[in-house]
């Protein structure tokens, strides 16, 4: 799995960086309550020795190892909500029934947003509508496509058979996401 880390603001604009996995392997937390109210705990501790209140903390984004950010969008009617998702993000991430890649995941949730995803359901939507990995490679994508698909040209066809073209067909049929340097197609 993906290590990730939360990192949140409080009103001074002092930055606060708390390793997930960290808090996941603390002796007192065995769910995603325990992991919640540890988080709440940390935040809040945090606030209260920077002479903050834990409402004042905003929180920032949802790194992973090379740096990329899920920024945080927090809901008005349901202030610390987003403590929970990243709790369920971070264990759904760490789950078995989860199997595409992690960066597919978090470049999912980045290209819905936030604020827009709901955690009790659209990850196990984004496991569905994987479908791969995408490197670039029109050509080679048709080419594997066809190969998978039992599609075949006759020989004396296909020198003339644009395969990139046909490639760039396919890949418009899927909803593309990035994260990092990596390119992620899911059924749309």
């Amino acid at each position: 799995m993906t290590n990730l880390s939360l990192f949140v603001q409080d009103p001074d604009g002092e930055n606060l960086e708390i390793d997930l996995g960290d808090v996941w392997i603390h002796p007192d937390v065995i769910d995603e309550d325990s992991m919640v109210g540890l988080l709440v705990h940390r935040i809040a501790l945090w606030a209260f020795e920077n002479g903050n209140r834990f409402d004042d903390i905003t929180p920032l984004t949802v790194d992973d190892d090379d740096g990329q950010e899920l920024e945080i969008h927090k809901e008005d009617t349901s202030p610390h909500l987003w403590i929970r998702e990243v709790v369920q993000l971070y264990m759904w991430l760490d789950c078995d029934k989860h199997w595409i890649p992690d960066e597919a995941t978090l470049g999912y949730v980045d290209n819905q947003g936030w604020k827009w995803t709901d955690f009790d359901s659209d990850l196990q939507q984004a496991e569905d509508e994987y479908h791969q990995e995408f490197d670039g490679d029109y050509e080679d994508y048709a080419r594997e496509w066809m190969s998978e698909t039992g599609e075949s040209l006759d020989d004396h066809l296909e020198r003339h058979f644009d395969y990139a073209d046909y490639g760039e067909e396919l890949v418009d049929g899927y909803s593309r996401v990035s994260w990092g340097y990596k390119e992620f197609l899911f059924s749309e």
